[in-house]
């Protein structure tokens, strides 16, 4: 269902002045702290993710991890959708059986240092995992930064529908997806020019508290998650 986020042309300044701020590690370390205080499913995301690093290479730890994820970070989609979760599970093994060399190769790579044809083989593998019905759009983004958290950006549809206000070509979701990623590729490289990775990625809470390292892309997608989604929850 589209969110509502207000007259078009005040959302594409807003999204540009965000994309603006967010090139201060400190203002990306803010919203950070504020998203660390105030979502509590992010527990859920360390766990699976820990569960799936620790698993790395299996398909079935990794579709029995992820199955779970998106119930609980994409729960609307299933509650709108009733019964297109079934086949889910086999859904995401199949996946990433068939894609583990792609997504093996982009899980050596890091937003921020992404070349064209690791774009190429992102927007691949994105178009695969969206048309799957029991994945769709937004589980696509989410299940494919689970097999490569520091290369996939996830959306929703709140920073979807934001992002695409500076997609003036773009038309289909795959195509959207694509210039997202770019412009978050971009905006990586921007904020590692203004600060060291490694400190930035120790100042998120889970590190301070748990020495959990989140990624640069998923600090990024929490970002844009306090700015344009949680809002609207």
């Amino acid at each position: 269902m589209p969110v509502f986020l207000g007259n078009v042309a005040n959302l594409e300044g807003r999204v540009r002045s965000h994309l603006e701020k967010l090139t201060h590690p400190s203002y990306l370390q803010e919203l950070c702290r504020t998203f660390a205080e105030k979502e509590k499913r992010d527990i859920v995301y360390m766990l699976v993710l820990d569960y799936v690093t620790s698993h790395a290479g299996s398909s079935k730890h990794f579709s029995l991890a992820v199955d779970h994820f998106l119930r609980v970070w994409n729960s609307a989609y299933y509650e709108n959708n009733p019964r297109v979760d079934v086949g889910l599970r086999s859904d995401l093994e199949e996946l990433h059986e068939s894609c583990k060399a792609d997504l093996q190769a982009l899980n050596e790579k890091c937003l921020g240092g992404l070349d064209t044809q690791d774009m190429s083989s992102a927007r691949k593998l994105f178009e695969l995992f969206g048309k799957k019905k029991s994945i769709a759009w937004t589980g696509a983004s989410k299940a494919l930064h689970m097999a490569a958290p520091h290369t996939f950006m996830m959306w929703d549809t709140s920073i979807r529908e934001a992002y695409h206000q500076l997609h003036r070509q773009s038309h289909g979701y795959a195509e959207c997806y694509l210039e997202f990623m770019d412009q978050s590729n971009e905006l990586a490289k921007q904020i590692l020019r203004s600060g060291d990775g490694h400190k930035i990625t120790e100042s998120h809470p889970s590190f301070v508290q748990l020495q959990f390292r989140k990624t640069l892309a998923k600090m990024i997608d929490e970002c844009n998650y306090m700015e344009f989604t949680w809002t609207y929850y």
